[in-house]
């Protein structure tokens, strides 16, 4: 993608609005999207908000503001319709940083879904937002987890935020 940016030819143009809406993975978005700014004449926003508008579910996913307490509100009000895990892990990620009761609550869900990548997520959006807060919730949680993988992800969330409140 960045190869794409540097020429600035406006003939990547289709190929990077494709994987700016539509790629799986995050990495490649993000880079699309900064090549586009690159290569820009003068079409590429009507045509990303155009591509946006005619698309659904998984090519949505990470264009929203994280750190928002407008996309928080969306993401609680969205998530239970969300069938994708990698999208329901991606929505729990937007809620880092957003320090309300209702975020928290939600976030405490989250630890006991049924998905361990989610559970993961979760927890570490837990600590890294409420920090002493969750501390208590997520060492019990920890002790509950039924999969490796997952306490030890909580684990390392708490080391984390340890380190980030000192």
């Amino acid at each position: 993608m960045n190869l794409l940016g540097y020429t600035r030819s406006p003939r990547a143009i289709p190929f990077l609005l494709e994987h700016a809406i539509q790629d799986h993975e995050w990495h490649p978005r993000w880079r699309a999207i900064w090549a586009l700014s690159s290569v820009d004449d003068g079409s590429v926003v009507e045509r990303l908000r155009a591509g946006l508008r005619n698309s659904t579910g998984l090519r949505r996913r990470n264009l929203a503001g994280y750190a928002d307490p407008a996309t928080s509100r969306q993401v609680l009000r969205l998530y239970r319709h969300e069938k994708h895990s990698d999208i329901r892990c991606e929505m729990v990620r937007a809620l880092e940083g957003v320090g309300t009761a209702e975020v928290e609550g939600f976030l405490r869900r989250r630890v006991r879904d049924r998905d361990p990548e989610v559970r993961s997520a979760a927890a570490q959006v837990l600590a890294a937002t409420f920090n002493g807060r969750s501390r208590a919730y997520l060492q019990q949680r920890r002790r509950r987890e039924t999969d490796r993988e997952v306490r030890r992800v909580i684990s390392e969330a708490l080391t984390h935020a340890d380190r980030a409140v000192v």
